[in-house]
């Protein structure tokens, strides 16, 4: 019975493990077409944004160029985000776009926090002119750590943990496109763009793969030893539970 038990362990951890090796190769492969992407596109150059296609599948992973003015009252930051060591916020601004009644939200950068006090909105240059803006197109923003349920609050509350196109919609009252235009391009507005490429981590991933893979080995080769060829040799030199053929009948 301690055997079978041993066993079944032995081999939940060997698929535990093997599991999540392939679960790091595939985070891999995912980043590594996605970059791919990207660097399609940076060298097609950006295109012009005509406001006909809210399909995400026809603009997901374009260079784009938009051409409008920012709504300061509607723009959210995001909470807890850091670039090198500090805390403070990413811009997320509705960019109305002559012509169009739906907006384009726009992952503007990232901006410093008071350290002082925390609940203090950065000063970011916006309404007050014209701007055009280039920026990769992507289905979402990657959510931040949210401590139990949240949910918008009133017109005044602009510090978000997380952005949601359905939540943003309800609580702005406006209809973004259902996708985020990444700014990457410089517009002197004093923001940080130093994005994380998809293909910087894909050597970590498969490092990890590696890292996995190795564990099941190591679970592998524990459990023929302790399992089968422990027992076996005790077996052979008449151990208790075992047999030699000159122990007492």
């Amino acid at each position: 019975m301690r055997r079978l038990i041993a066993s079944l362990a032995a081999i939940a951890m060997i698929a535990l493990t093997v599991s999540l090796g392939n679960w790091q190769l595939r985070r891999a492969d995912e980043k590594a077409a996605l970059q791919a992407i990207r660097d399609e596109a940076a060298a097609a150059g950006p295109v012009d944004f005509t406001g006909r296609s809210g399909d995400p599948g026809d603009l997901v992973g374009s260079l784009l160029r938009v051409t409008g003015q920012f709504d300061d009252d509607r723009t959210v930051f995001l909470d807890n985000r850091t670039h090198n060591g500090i805390a403070g916020f990413y811009v997320v601004a509705p960019m109305r776009v002559p012509g169009r009644d739906r907006v384009v939200m726009v992952l503007r950068g990232w901006a410093p926090g008071d350290p002082h006090d925390r609940r203090r909105l950065p000063d970011v240059p916006g309404g007050d002119r014209t701007w055009t803006v280039e920026g990769l197109v992507e289905p979402g923003i990657p959510a931040g750590m949210v401590l139990g349920d949240w949910a918008p609050g009133g017109p005044e509350d602009r510090i978000w943990p997380r952005f949601d196109p359905a939540e943003y919609a309800a609580w702005s009252g406006l209809e973004p496109f259902p996708w985020i235009l990444r700014q990457t391009g410089d517009s002197g507005d004093g923001l940080v763009r130093q994005w994380v490429r998809p293909g910087d981590s894909i050597d970590k991933h498969r490092a990890y793969a590696l890292q996995w893979y190795s564990f099941a080995l190591l679970f592998a080769v524990l459990w023929a030893w302790y399992g089968f060829w422990v027992p076996r040799r005790r077996r052979g030199k008449g151990e208790p539970g075992g047999h030699s053929g000159h122990g007492e009948p």
